[in-house]
Protein backbone atom coordinates (compact mmCIF):
# COMPACT_ATOMS: atom_id res chain seq x y z
CA UNK A 1 0.00 0.00 0.00
CA UNK A 2 2.84 2.10 0.49
CA UNK A 3 4.07 1.89 -3.07
CA UNK A 4 0.48 2.06 -4.21
CA UNK A 5 -0.17 5.63 -2.30
CA UNK A 6 3.78 6.75 -3.80
CA UNK A 7 2.76 6.07 -6.83
CA UNK A 8 -0.42 8.53 -6.85
CA UNK A 9 2.04 11.77 -5.79
CA UNK A 10 4.45 10.54 -8.98
CA UNK A 11 1.06 11.03 -11.22
CA UNK A 12 0.78 14.17 -9.59
CA UNK A 13 4.07 15.14 -10.16
CA UNK A 14 4.18 13.98 -13.82
CA UNK A 15 1.29 15.69 -14.44
CA UNK A 16 2.56 18.93 -14.14
CA UNK A 17 5.32 20.87 -15.99
CA UNK A 18 8.11 19.70 -17.86
CA UNK A 19 5.50 16.57 -19.07
CA UNK A 20 2.32 18.22 -19.06
CA UNK A 21 -0.29 15.73 -18.82
CA UNK A 22 -2.29 17.76 -16.83
CA UNK A 23 -5.15 14.45 -17.55
CA UNK A 24 -2.89 12.08 -14.87
CA UNK A 25 -4.53 14.40 -11.92
CA UNK A 26 -7.52 13.04 -12.75
CA UNK A 27 -6.28 9.43 -11.40
CA UNK A 28 -3.75 10.86 -8.95
CA UNK A 29 -5.85 10.76 -6.02
CA UNK A 30 -6.86 7.56 -6.24
CA UNK A 31 -4.29 5.47 -5.03
CA UNK A 32 -4.23 7.47 -1.89
CA UNK A 33 -7.61 7.12 -1.01
CA UNK A 34 -7.78 3.36 -1.69
CA UNK A 35 -4.82 3.08 0.85
CA UNK A 36 -6.59 5.47 3.59
CA UNK A 37 -9.57 4.11 3.22
CA UNK A 38 -8.13 0.26 4.05
CA UNK A 39 -5.90 2.10 6.81
CA UNK A 40 -6.08 0.04 10.68
CA UNK A 41 -5.64 3.04 12.02
CA UNK A 42 -4.68 7.43 11.76
CA UNK A 43 -1.11 6.31 12.11
CA UNK A 44 -1.26 4.47 9.18
CA UNK A 45 -3.25 6.59 7.30
CA UNK A 46 -0.68 9.22 8.16
CA UNK A 47 1.90 7.06 6.57
CA UNK A 48 0.74 6.67 3.38
CA UNK A 49 -0.45 10.00 3.27
CA UNK A 50 3.54 10.81 4.08
CA UNK A 51 4.06 8.03 0.94
CA UNK A 52 2.31 9.98 -1.45
CA UNK A 53 3.39 13.37 -0.26
CA UNK A 54 6.91 12.22 -0.95
CA UNK A 55 6.06 11.11 -3.97
CA UNK A 56 5.01 14.39 -5.23
CA UNK A 57 7.80 16.14 -3.17
CA UNK A 58 11.32 14.43 -4.08
CA UNK A 59 11.08 14.55 -7.76
CA UNK A 60 10.17 17.81 -8.26
CA UNK A 61 12.95 18.72 -5.58
CA UNK A 62 14.97 17.17 -8.45
CA UNK A 63 13.46 18.73 -10.85
CA UNK A 64 13.47 22.78 -9.80
CA UNK A 65 16.96 22.14 -8.10
CA UNK A 66 17.63 23.83 -4.15
CA UNK A 67 16.55 27.55 -4.70
CA UNK A 68 19.90 28.25 -3.29
CA UNK A 69 18.32 27.85 0.30
CA UNK A 70 19.98 26.96 3.72
CA UNK A 71 19.66 23.73 4.50
CA UNK A 72 17.21 24.88 7.33
CA UNK A 73 15.00 26.36 4.80
CA UNK A 74 14.93 23.23 2.53
CA UNK A 75 14.47 21.35 5.40
CA UNK A 76 11.41 23.69 6.96
CA UNK A 77 10.00 23.40 3.28
CA UNK A 78 10.24 19.93 3.32
CA UNK A 79 8.17 19.54 6.59
CA UNK A 80 5.46 22.02 5.48
CA UNK A 81 4.79 20.27 2.68
CA UNK A 82 4.67 17.06 4.28
CA UNK A 83 2.44 18.32 6.88
CA UNK A 84 -0.38 19.67 3.99
CA UNK A 85 -0.58 16.01 2.90
CA UNK A 86 -0.45 14.30 6.20
CA UNK A 87 -3.55 16.48 7.30
CA UNK A 88 -5.37 15.97 4.33
CA UNK A 89 -4.85 11.59 4.54
CA UNK A 90 -5.65 12.21 8.29
CA UNK A 91 -8.60 13.98 7.35
CA UNK A 92 -9.68 11.58 4.78
CA UNK A 93 -9.76 9.11 7.60
CA UNK A 94 -11.95 10.55 9.85
CA UNK A 95 -14.63 11.07 7.59
CA UNK A 96 -14.50 7.32 5.84
CA UNK A 97 -18.06 6.37 7.48
CA UNK A 98 -19.60 9.03 6.48
CA UNK A 99 -22.11 7.85 3.14
CA UNK A 100 -20.59 7.91 -0.35
CA UNK A 101 -21.95 11.36 -1.54
CA UNK A 102 -21.15 12.56 1.37
CA UNK A 103 -17.39 11.50 1.75
CA UNK A 104 -16.74 13.22 -1.51
CA UNK A 105 -18.01 15.86 -0.70
CA UNK A 106 -15.68 16.52 1.93
CA UNK A 107 -12.62 14.65 0.77
CA UNK A 108 -13.06 17.15 -1.91
CA UNK A 109 -14.06 20.59 0.24
CA UNK A 110 -11.16 19.33 2.70
CA UNK A 111 -8.52 19.33 0.08
CA UNK A 112 -9.68 22.30 -1.62
CA UNK A 113 -9.66 24.44 2.13
CA UNK A 114 -5.85 23.08 2.33
CA UNK A 115 -4.94 24.32 -0.92
CA UNK A 116 -6.36 27.84 -0.34
CA UNK A 117 -4.60 28.27 2.83
CA UNK A 118 -1.60 27.61 1.02
CA UNK A 119 -2.00 29.97 -1.31
CA UNK A 120 -2.99 32.32 0.94
CA UNK A 121 0.74 31.90 2.61
CA UNK A 122 3.17 34.09 1.06
CA UNK A 123 5.47 31.03 -0.51
CA UNK A 124 4.35 30.64 -3.71
CA UNK A 125 0.71 31.66 -3.94
CA UNK A 126 -1.52 29.78 -6.32
CA UNK A 127 1.58 27.95 -8.05
CA UNK A 128 0.67 24.63 -5.93
CA UNK A 129 -3.08 24.75 -7.25
CA UNK A 130 -4.25 22.11 -9.57
CA UNK A 131 -5.57 24.65 -11.74
CA UNK A 132 -2.23 26.41 -12.61
CA UNK A 133 -1.54 22.83 -14.89
CA UNK A 134 -4.42 23.05 -16.29
CA UNK A 135 -3.69 26.81 -17.41
CA UNK A 136 -2.38 26.22 -20.70
CA UNK A 137 -4.95 24.22 -21.73
CA UNK A 138 -8.03 25.94 -23.64
CA UNK A 139 -10.56 23.26 -22.86
CA UNK A 140 -10.17 23.17 -19.30
CA UNK A 141 -9.79 27.71 -18.89
CA UNK A 142 -13.98 27.82 -18.96
CA UNK A 143 -13.79 26.09 -15.81
CA UNK A 144 -11.51 28.44 -13.86
CA UNK A 145 -13.23 31.34 -15.44
CA UNK A 146 -16.70 29.95 -13.87
CA UNK A 147 -15.07 28.93 -10.57
CA UNK A 148 -11.94 29.61 -10.35
CA UNK A 149 -9.12 27.95 -9.57
CA UNK A 150 -10.75 25.95 -6.50
CA UNK A 151 -13.37 24.45 -8.90
CA UNK A 152 -11.20 22.64 -10.55
CA UNK A 153 -9.54 21.31 -7.27
CA UNK A 154 -13.10 20.15 -5.80
CA UNK A 155 -14.03 18.46 -9.31
CA UNK A 156 -10.98 16.36 -9.58
CA UNK A 157 -10.63 15.58 -5.87
CA UNK A 158 -14.67 14.60 -5.80
CA UNK A 159 -14.84 12.29 -8.49
CA UNK A 160 -12.17 10.25 -7.89
CA UNK A 161 -13.00 9.76 -4.13
CA UNK A 162 -16.78 8.83 -5.92
CA UNK A 163 -15.14 6.37 -7.82
CA UNK A 164 -12.62 4.40 -4.57
CA UNK A 165 -15.59 5.14 -1.96
CA UNK A 166 -17.98 3.11 -4.18
CA UNK A 167 -16.05 0.53 -5.36
CA UNK A 168 -14.78 0.01 -1.72
CA UNK A 169 -18.42 -0.46 -1.09
CA UNK A 170 -19.38 -2.32 -4.31
CA UNK A 171 -21.97 0.64 -5.09
CA UNK A 172 -22.75 0.70 -9.01
CA UNK A 173 -24.43 4.45 -9.30
CA UNK A 174 -21.46 5.98 -8.30
CA UNK A 175 -19.35 5.78 -11.53
CA UNK A 176 -21.88 6.97 -13.48
CA UNK A 177 -22.23 9.65 -10.95
CA UNK A 178 -18.55 10.87 -11.40
CA UNK A 179 -18.35 10.50 -14.91
CA UNK A 180 -21.46 12.66 -15.15
CA UNK A 181 -19.66 14.91 -12.82
CA UNK A 182 -16.83 15.13 -14.88
CA UNK A 183 -18.96 16.12 -18.26
CA UNK A 184 -20.96 18.77 -16.53
CA UNK A 185 -17.22 20.07 -16.06
CA UNK A 186 -16.53 19.96 -19.11
CA UNK A 187 -19.59 21.34 -20.50
CA UNK A 188 -19.43 24.29 -17.96
CA UNK A 189 -16.07 24.81 -19.11
CA UNK A 190 -16.62 24.88 -22.65
CA UNK A 191 -19.60 27.74 -22.70
CA UNK A 192 -18.04 29.54 -20.05
CA UNK A 193 -17.89 32.91 -21.43
CA UNK A 194 -14.62 34.52 -22.93
CA UNK A 195 -14.09 38.31 -22.64
CA UNK A 196 -15.26 40.32 -24.88
CA UNK A 197 -12.31 41.48 -26.70
CA UNK A 198 -12.27 45.74 -27.40
CA UNK A 199 -9.44 46.51 -29.58
CA UNK A 200 -5.88 46.24 -29.23
CA UNK A 201 -2.36 47.55 -28.29
CA UNK A 202 0.97 47.33 -29.41
CA UNK A 203 3.31 46.80 -26.70
CA UNK A 204 6.89 46.02 -26.33
CA UNK A 205 8.78 43.38 -23.57
CA UNK A 206 12.35 44.06 -22.90
CA UNK A 207 13.87 41.18 -21.94
CA UNK A 208 17.28 39.70 -21.11
CA UNK A 209 18.85 35.88 -19.96
CA UNK A 210 19.42 36.32 -16.40
CA UNK A 211 22.45 38.74 -15.84
CA UNK A 212 21.34 42.78 -16.94
CA UNK A 213 21.81 44.05 -20.40
CA UNK A 214 20.82 47.68 -19.01
CA UNK A 215 23.63 48.89 -21.61
CA UNK A 216 21.10 48.57 -25.04
CA UNK A 217 18.24 49.92 -22.84
CA UNK A 218 18.03 53.07 -24.94
CA UNK A 219 18.57 50.97 -28.69
CA UNK A 220 15.84 48.74 -27.56
CA UNK A 221 13.66 51.66 -26.78
CA UNK A 222 14.67 53.24 -30.12
CA UNK A 223 14.02 49.94 -31.78
CA UNK A 224 10.33 49.23 -30.26
CA UNK A 225 9.75 52.32 -31.22
CA UNK A 226 10.31 51.77 -34.77
CA UNK A 227 8.19 48.63 -34.85
CA UNK A 228 5.20 50.57 -33.60
CA UNK A 229 5.31 50.31 -30.14
CA UNK A 230 3.02 52.46 -27.46
CA UNK A 231 3.98 51.09 -24.25
CA UNK A 232 7.40 49.13 -23.55
CA UNK A 233 8.27 47.37 -20.03
CA UNK A 234 11.65 46.17 -19.23
CA UNK A 235 12.42 43.50 -16.55
CA UNK A 236 12.29 43.71 -12.94
CA UNK A 237 14.75 45.62 -11.13
CA UNK A 238 16.69 46.50 -14.78
CA UNK A 239 18.20 49.66 -13.52
CA UNK A 240 19.24 51.13 -10.10
CA UNK A 241 19.43 54.24 -8.68
CA UNK A 242 22.14 55.02 -6.37
CA UNK A 243 22.02 57.59 -3.96
CA UNK A 244 21.55 60.93 -5.03
CA UNK A 245 21.18 59.80 -8.82
CA UNK A 246 17.13 59.50 -8.80
CA UNK A 247 16.63 63.21 -10.24
CA UNK A 248 19.48 62.02 -13.27
CA UNK A 249 17.36 58.71 -14.08
CA UNK A 250 13.96 60.17 -14.35
CA UNK A 251 15.25 63.05 -16.43
CA UNK A 252 16.87 60.40 -18.60
CA UNK A 253 14.06 58.01 -19.57
CA UNK A 254 11.33 61.01 -19.57
CA UNK A 255 13.53 62.20 -22.20
CA UNK A 256 13.35 58.85 -23.72
CA UNK A 257 9.47 58.65 -23.56
CA UNK A 258 9.41 62.28 -25.17
CA UNK A 259 11.56 61.83 -27.62
CA UNK A 260 10.50 58.31 -28.95
CA UNK A 261 6.43 59.29 -28.08
CA UNK A 262 6.35 56.31 -25.87
CA UNK A 263 4.84 55.05 -22.84
CA UNK A 264 7.75 53.72 -20.19
CA UNK A 265 7.98 50.93 -17.51
CA UNK A 266 10.99 51.58 -15.47
CA UNK A 267 11.56 49.12 -12.81
CA UNK A 268 14.23 49.60 -10.42
CA UNK A 269 16.00 48.83 -7.04
CA UNK A 270 16.24 52.03 -4.86
CA UNK A 271 19.39 52.45 -2.87
CA UNK A 272 17.78 55.88 -1.27
CA UNK A 273 14.35 54.43 -0.55
CA UNK A 274 15.12 50.81 -0.18
CA UNK A 275 12.51 49.05 -2.26
CA UNK A 276 12.13 47.07 -5.47
CA UNK A 277 9.86 49.33 -7.58
CA UNK A 278 8.74 50.80 -11.60
CA UNK A 279 8.47 54.19 -12.64
CA UNK A 280 5.64 54.66 -15.59
CA UNK A 281 6.64 57.75 -17.93
CA UNK A 282 3.83 59.04 -20.73
CA UNK A 283 4.54 59.94 -24.01
CA UNK A 284 5.43 63.27 -23.10
CA UNK A 285 7.88 62.47 -20.73
CA UNK A 286 5.55 63.21 -17.37
CA UNK A 287 6.28 60.69 -14.99
CA UNK A 288 3.05 59.40 -14.19
CA UNK A 289 3.89 57.96 -10.44
CA UNK A 290 5.48 54.41 -9.17
CA UNK A 291 4.76 51.02 -8.00
CA UNK A 292 6.37 49.16 -5.14
CA UNK A 293 6.42 45.64 -5.44
CA UNK A 294 3.73 44.11 -2.63
CA UNK A 295 4.60 40.28 -2.47
CA UNK A 296 8.32 39.74 -1.63
CA UNK A 297 9.91 36.42 -2.02
CA UNK A 298 10.16 34.96 1.46
CA UNK A 299 14.11 34.75 2.16
CA UNK A 300 15.11 36.11 -0.89
CA UNK A 301 13.95 40.06 -0.55
CA UNK A 302 14.79 41.76 2.58
CA UNK A 303 13.62 45.11 1.71
CA UNK A 304 10.45 46.68 2.82
CA UNK A 305 7.03 45.78 0.59
CA UNK A 306 4.47 48.36 -0.80
CA UNK A 307 1.98 48.95 1.15
CA UNK A 308 -0.47 47.92 -2.05
CA UNK A 309 -1.16 51.01 -3.21
CA UNK A 310 -2.02 50.29 -7.09
CA UNK A 311 -0.60 52.34 -10.24
CA UNK A 312 -2.99 52.93 -13.09
CA UNK A 313 -2.48 54.82 -16.10
CA UNK A 314 -4.18 54.65 -19.55
CA UNK A 315 -2.54 54.16 -23.36
CA UNK A 316 -5.00 54.45 -26.44
CA UNK A 317 -7.88 54.44 -24.14
CA UNK A 318 -6.88 51.01 -22.48
CA UNK A 319 -6.68 51.26 -18.87
CA UNK A 320 -2.92 49.56 -17.64
CA UNK A 321 -2.22 48.42 -14.41
CA UNK A 322 1.63 47.62 -13.00
CA UNK A 323 2.88 44.65 -10.64
CA UNK A 324 6.06 43.29 -10.17
CA UNK A 325 7.26 39.71 -10.85
CA UNK A 326 5.85 37.72 -7.19
CA UNK A 327 2.51 39.48 -6.98
CA UNK A 328 1.36 38.07 -9.85
CA UNK A 329 1.57 34.68 -8.21
CA UNK A 330 -1.32 36.17 -6.12
CA UNK A 331 -4.84 36.87 -7.03
CA UNK A 332 -5.06 40.08 -4.93
CA UNK A 333 -3.51 42.28 -6.75
CA UNK A 334 -4.98 41.21 -10.18
CA UNK A 335 -8.21 41.32 -8.86
CA UNK A 336 -7.90 45.07 -6.85
CA UNK A 337 -6.83 46.19 -10.45
CA UNK A 338 -9.45 44.49 -12.44
CA UNK A 339 -12.10 45.88 -10.33
CA UNK A 340 -10.74 49.12 -11.49
CA UNK A 341 -11.43 48.12 -14.74
CA UNK A 342 -7.85 47.55 -15.81
CA UNK A 343 -7.59 45.64 -19.13
CA UNK A 344 -3.69 45.17 -19.42
CA UNK A 345 -1.48 44.15 -16.37
CA UNK A 346 2.50 44.79 -16.74
CA UNK A 347 4.14 42.37 -14.74
CA UNK A 348 8.60 43.32 -15.53
CA UNK A 349 9.80 39.67 -13.46
CA UNK A 350 13.28 38.29 -12.69
CA UNK A 351 13.20 34.67 -12.55
CA UNK A 352 15.41 32.85 -10.69
CA UNK A 353 16.50 29.44 -11.25
CA UNK A 354 15.51 28.27 -14.97
CA UNK A 355 13.74 25.52 -13.58
CA UNK A 356 11.27 27.20 -11.54
CA UNK A 357 10.70 29.76 -14.24
CA UNK A 358 7.86 27.68 -16.15
CA UNK A 359 5.99 27.18 -12.96
CA UNK A 360 5.57 31.06 -12.46
CA UNK A 361 4.70 31.52 -16.22
CA UNK A 362 2.61 29.01 -16.37
CA UNK A 363 1.18 30.66 -12.57
CA UNK A 364 0.79 34.23 -13.83
CA UNK A 365 -1.52 32.68 -17.01
CA UNK A 366 -4.15 31.71 -14.42
CA UNK A 367 -4.68 35.68 -13.58
CA UNK A 368 -5.61 36.30 -17.32
CA UNK A 369 -8.07 33.56 -16.78
CA UNK A 370 -9.69 34.55 -13.70
CA UNK A 371 -9.75 38.40 -14.40
CA UNK A 372 -10.86 40.18 -17.87
CA UNK A 373 -7.35 41.41 -18.34
CA UNK A 374 -4.41 40.97 -20.66
CA UNK A 375 -0.66 40.90 -19.33
CA UNK A 376 2.98 41.79 -20.46
CA UNK A 377 5.58 39.80 -19.03
CA UNK A 378 9.16 41.40 -19.42
CA UNK A 379 11.16 39.34 -17.79
CA UNK A 380 14.79 38.53 -17.20
CA UNK A 381 15.87 34.49 -16.87
CA UNK A 382 12.28 33.08 -18.00
CA UNK A 383 9.79 34.04 -20.76
CA UNK A 384 8.55 36.90 -21.83
CA UNK A 385 5.03 37.15 -23.17
CA UNK A 386 1.83 38.66 -24.34
CA UNK A 387 -1.37 36.93 -22.91
CA UNK A 388 -4.67 37.52 -23.73
CA UNK A 389 -7.97 38.00 -21.61
CA UNK A 390 -8.65 34.44 -20.98
CA UNK A 391 -5.61 32.87 -21.17
CA UNK A 392 -4.31 32.56 -24.70
CA UNK A 393 -0.41 33.24 -25.42
CA UNK A 394 -0.12 35.71 -28.14
CA UNK A 395 3.60 35.62 -28.15
CA UNK A 396 6.49 34.87 -25.91
CA UNK A 397 10.26 34.86 -26.29
CA UNK A 398 12.53 32.69 -24.08
CA UNK A 399 15.60 34.88 -22.60
CA UNK A 400 16.95 30.92 -20.80
CA UNK A 401 17.97 29.83 -24.37
CA UNK A 402 17.94 33.12 -26.44
CA UNK A 403 19.28 35.69 -24.45
CA UNK A 404 18.45 39.02 -24.85
CA UNK A 405 15.72 40.03 -27.19
CA UNK A 406 12.76 42.30 -27.90
CA UNK A 407 8.89 40.97 -28.19
CA UNK A 408 6.52 43.21 -29.88
CA UNK A 409 3.15 41.73 -30.40
CA UNK A 410 -0.67 43.38 -30.76
CA UNK A 411 -1.87 42.21 -27.36
CA UNK A 412 -5.80 42.01 -27.55
CA UNK A 413 -7.47 43.59 -24.33
CA UNK A 414 -10.90 43.10 -22.90
CA UNK A 415 -13.92 45.41 -24.02
CA UNK A 416 -14.76 47.71 -21.01
CA UNK A 417 -18.19 47.26 -19.79
CA UNK A 418 -20.76 49.87 -21.17
CA UNK A 419 -22.53 51.46 -18.26
CA UNK A 420 -25.89 51.15 -17.69
CA UNK A 421 -28.10 54.07 -19.53
CA UNK A 422 -25.88 54.98 -22.04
Amino acid sequence: MMMLSASGGVLLFIADYPVQWPWLQLIAFAPLLWAVLGAPSALGACAYGASWALGRVIPLAFAIGSFALPWWARAALLMYLLALELLFALLVFRVRTTRTWLFAFLVAATFVAIEAVDSWLPLWGTARTLARAWSLIPGARGLIRWGGTYAVSFVVVCTQALVVVAARRRERWAIPAALTGLALAAGISSVASRPTVGGTLEVAAVGWGGSSDARNADARVHQAALGGARLVVFPEVAFEIFPGGRPAMEAHWSRLAHDNHLWLVIPFRDRDRAGNRAAVFDSTGLKLGEYAKHHLVPLAESYPPGDGTLLTFTVDGVRIGVAICQDDNFRDVARAYARRGVQLLVVPTLEGPPEVAPYHFRNSVLRTIENPMALVRATAGGQSAVIAPGGEIVASFDHARKGSGLLLAKVPVAALPVASGQ
